[in-house]
């Protein structure tokens, strides 16, 4: 594997490229740029009081755009959340009110609903110890945008994450705090000072990040996807196997057809990958992937865009 270099400039250049996505005309609506700037200012500077600030705007300026004020409600609680235990109480009040003020809109309440369960389940558990709810803070993470996040590993010891500055597979151990990675994005790079800021930025164009991350059902191999940055024809994706014992990727198969893959779930018998395969308008097909030879077997497509 190549030897991991901190490139500083390409950082920058990297993350000015995601920004500039994120502000795209295709989000000129001032209530969605608006959603982007509080996503931003939570997931990428890290600032959740700022953040709430935000998503508290959108749902009083544009309270008929019911998606986005119900997205806003539920992003408040998530800040709420990642503040941690002091602000608990809050964060259960704010999943709640996205379940009492937007039942129409079903992925919201969806995500809502798990995650107040899990608050209340938390609390009831701790109600037949010291009778006090308790959240302990695993990671003081400022390397990963939340919505890439990995879950944790079978034996509760690591969690999966892309890091944010190069888009590579990552691993945490929660018990060291110490972080792998597995992939090595800025070895495309080379010398980067002899580079134009044009030739930067037509590899950035070139780049591919992971986008999704499960656990096999032992605990000792990673699928993720390894997506292109939703540029057309710019290398499709692909859908990666990687094993801790031997970390190196595994192409289980390529696409051209679509830029993004995320792997959603394994088979109980670790034999079979579930995905989303995703075109860039989000229209695309959830299927089966064969570990053993990559094959796919195709079982919904799904023609409105997935939230």
């Amino acid at each position: 594997m190549n030897q991991k270099k901190a490139f500083i400039p390409i950082i920058t250049i990297f993350t000015a490229a995601l920004i500039f996505m994120a502000f795209s005309p295709q989000n000129s609506s001032e209530h969605k740029v608006l959603f982007e700037k509080a996503k931003f200012t939570m997931e990428t500077k890290g600032d959740l009081k700022g953040a709430i600030k935000l998503f508290e705007e959108i749902i009083q300026k544009y309270p008929k755009q019911r998606e986005y004020a119900a997205k806003s409600q539920l992003y408040i609680g998530l800040c709420y959340e990642k503040l941690g235990q002091n602000q608990a109480k809050q964060a259960q009040k704010a999943f709640q009110k996205v379940i009492d003020n937007y039942p129409g809109q079903v992925e919201a309440v969806r995500l809502a609903e798990e995650k107040l369960s899990f608050i209340l389940k938390a609390q009831a558990g701790a109600d037949k110890g010291d009778k006090q709810f308790r959240m302990r803070k695993l990671w003081e993470n400022l390397d990963v945008r939340m919505n890439n996040l990995g879950p944790v590993s079978p034996n509760g010891r690591y969690i999966a994450f892309t890091d944010r500055h190069g888009g590579d597979i990552a691993i945490l151990d929660l018990g060291t705090k110490k972080r792998t990675r597995f992939t090595d994005n800025f070895s495309i790079f080379g010398d980067v000072e002899k580079l134009s800021a044009t030739e930067r930025m037509s590899l950035i164009k070139k780049m591919k990040y992971a986008s999704g991350s499960i656990w096999a059902p032992d605990g000792q191999e990673i699928a993720y996807g390894w997506s292109s940055l939703g540029l057309p024809g710019e290398g499709g994706c692909d859908l990666c196997i990687i094993p801790l014992t031997n970390p190196e990727p595994r192409v289980l198969l390529h696409s051209e057809e679509f830029p993004f893959l995320y792997p959603l779930d394994w088979t109980s018998d670790g034999n079979h990958i579930l995905a989303a395969f995703l075109k860039m308008d989000m229209t695309g097909q959830f299927a089966l992937v064969k570990v053993a030879d990559g094959s796919i077997r195709m079982l919904k497509q799904f023609e409105r865009p997935l939230n």
